[in-house]
């Protein structure tokens, strides 16, 4: 698995988090928790498997806790 954050991206301040052929954006609470992205491509490929979704959105807030 892999998060990736472009330096030029714009806001909300987010990640792009992949798994396998999966890419999921993670928008970064001010709460310091994540959230899916609220938009439409924010699952990649549309038909991604759920478990694929669910591991970046798990990893990404273990790493976001440890902040």
């Amino acid at each position: 698995m892999t998060f990736v954050v472009y330096s030029n991206d714009h806001r909300p301040c987010h990640v792009h988090g992949f798994a396998d052929e999966t890419e999921v954006i993670v928008d970064l609470l001010a709460s310091g928790n994540v959230a899916l992205a609220k938009r439409g491509d924010a699952i990649r490929p549309f038909n991604a498997k759920r478990a694929d979704v669910k591991k970046i959105l798990v990893s990404r807030q273990r790493i976001s806790r440890r902040w």
